[in-house]
């Protein structure tokens, strides 16, 4: 898991009068936050900022530790320029944190730098209040998780397998305008690589990862034309496939066309996309993979922020099927793919694989199994980057997986993993504005992780609660 890594400027007193006589609250309050913080992610601390050369010193220790986000801490009445002119040598998302003691005047310090930073015009987020509290705590992670996400996506680069599939527009995205908002390389690849290496893949290595999905409670229905055991096989074979290229190349994360030359000319690529987004396999625990169906590109990003966001949780593509406003529930479902981990939600693979059947598709000539079974309850936090005459936004969405809604999904495409969804948020509005027929989901609440993170990209969000 990737260390956040955050620096803590203290900024004090100019005044070396002044300064001595305040400096037990200084060295009390600081050893308090410092002390919370450390729980948080990895601080990198220095001595008192009290001159413009120490600024010019911490901003440079700053920047050689390569931390992704600074917090000024300001224990008693501080110089505003000092904060002002860090900040504009930083260039890092900062938070400005004061402590609510009258005695210590740490709030006219922070507002009079927030000032400064307002007429300079750099963004920044504010807090006010003992570290201990937990509205406090809650604020500054966010702030972290946010300032991490921000940090991370840049320089890695995304494997986009095929190019628009079924003639659907907000799956595909503009490379350069990754590289300017985000920092992300786009590499587009072929999935005839796909085919290439899967034919590679040694006998042996296809057995030991049949044999462990089977053995750990997967169950096949086959049938004697489209999914036999050898369609199995070659879906297990797309998987080892695609993740020996993510590795070579370096993918941080991929989306794969699909339909229709893989499902019609070589095999359905659902197992793999499901296996890619779980954090295991026949090999032990792993890193998830964030994949899209589809080349959802603007999907496959969706799901990366939402994988570092949570420390790495597996993350799924949904569409949205149907709407029931008058229920407040989302019938959310996939054409195959999503990671098993969502069946049970459980660390151990065996508990998530005996829940789901591989089962013959709807579609592809050639064949395959889709992995049907029902979503297993729980928070989910949705989200779904859009673009609306080509200006990003975040669509921010919850809710919770119910069970005992059967009824909805026999009538929906039962061969589909699906997960019915309860919400609060106005689902007439939702449907009249949302700018996609795929949504995205990871376990857990990050609604405050993600306004933040929008807050310091500089996107717009879009909450729907």
């Amino acid at each position: 898991m990737s260390i956040k890594k955050v620096a803590l400027l203290t900024f004090a007193e100019h005044r070396e009068d002044f300064y001595q006589k305040r400096k037990p609250l200084v060295e009390k309050y600081t050893r308090l936050v410092e002390a919370a913080l450390a729980q948080e992610a990895q601080i990198i601390t220095f001595d008192p900022i009290r001159s413009l050369e120490k600024v010019r010193e911490t901003a440079q220790a700053v920047r050689a530790a390569h931390c992704e986000c600074a917090i000024f801490y300001f224990p008693i009445w501080v110089t505003p320029s000092f904060g002002v002119v860090e900040a504009n040598l930083l260039q890092l998302p900062v938070l400005l944190l004061a402590n609510r003691e009258i005695e210590t005047s740490s709030l006219p310090g922070m507002l009079g730098t927030a000032a400064g930073l307002d007429q300079v015009g750099i963004p920044h987020q504010r807090v006010c209040g003992d570290i201990d509290d937990h509205r406090v705590l809650t604020e500054i992670r966010a702030f972290i998780s946010a300032s991490h996400v921000l940090s991370s996506l840049r320089g890695i680069r995304y494997g986009m397998f095929g190019g628009r599939s079924l003639g659907i527009y907000s799956t595909v995205i503009d490379p350069s305008q990754w590289q300017k908002l985000f920092g992300i390389d786009v590499e587009q690849i072929d999935q005839l690589e796909i085919v290439r290496e899967a034919e590679r893949i040694p006998e042996e290595q296809v057995d030991y990862f049949e044999k462990w999905l089977l053995d750990g409670g997967l169950t096949t229905a086959y049938d004697e034309t489209l999914f036999t055991r050898n369609h199995f096989r070659k879906q297990i074979r797309s998987y080892l496939a695609t993740k020996k290229l993510v590795h070579d190349l370096k993918l941080a994360f991929v989306s794969i066309k699909c339909q229709q030359e893989m499902s019609d000319g070589f095999c359905l690529q659902c197992l793999n996309i499901a296996l890619l987004n779980d954090g295991y396999d026949a090999e032990g625990m792993k890193a998830p993979i964030p994949c899209a169906c589809e080349a959802d590109g603007d999907g496959a990003l969706t799901m990366m922020v939402l994988n570092i966001l949570s420390g790495h949780e597996p993350t799924t593509l949904m569409d949205v099927r149907a709407a029931f406003p008058e229920e407040g529930i989302l019938l959310l479902n996939n054409c195959g793919g999503m990671a098993t981990y969502f069946a049970a939600r459980s660390r151990d693979p065996k508990d998530n694989l005996k829940k789901v059947t591989m089962v013959p598709h709807v579609f592809g000539k050639a064949g395959g199994g889709a992995t049907r079974y029902v979503c297993g309850p729980g928070p989910l936090t949705l989200a779904r980057f859009c673009r609306k005459d080509g200006r990003y936004r975040l669509v921010i969405c919850s809710g919770e997986v119910i069970e005992g809604r059967e009824e909805l999904i026999a009538r929906s495409t039962t061969c589909f993993p699906h997960a019915v969804v309860q919400t609060g948020m106005d689902i007439e509005k939702f449907i009249k504005t949302y700018g996609s027929n795929h949504i995205h989901g990871v376990t857990g609440d990050y609604k405050k992780q993600l306004l933040e993170y929008c807050r310091i990209a500089g996107i717009e969000a879009d909450v729907h609660s």
